[in-house]
């Protein structure tokens, strides 16, 4: 089992429901751990270029883009994301 702490600039740039939602979904799986964390970084990149504090559902929305990217990747490419995870996250 791996632990997942929550950077300063995490904490900085993303709401408190924004955190609660990435941590449930490393915990529950309903994503791979990798599409969480680019979401997470790219969540932090819109905080810092906007100044401003990415809520629940501008997240929601970086993940799901995040997620359909990676389920179709273009012709003659694999996916970025491995769909099956070799470890549980929990926050």
């Amino acid at each position: 089992m791996f632990c997942r702490l929550i950077h300063d600039l995490e904490r900085r740039h993303l709401s408190v429901e924004a955190l609660g939602l990435a941590c449930r979904y490393l915990e529950t799986e309903e994503f791979p751990p990798e599409v969480v964390e680019r979401a997470l970084d790219e969540s932090v990149r819109l905080g810092r270029s906007g100044r401003l504090r990415v809520g629940a559902e501008l997240f929601s929305a970086v993940l799901e883009a995040l997620w359909e990217e990676a389920a179709l990747p273009p012709a003659g490419r694999e996916s970025a994301f491995p769909v099956e995870q070799s470890a549980r996250w929990t926050c």
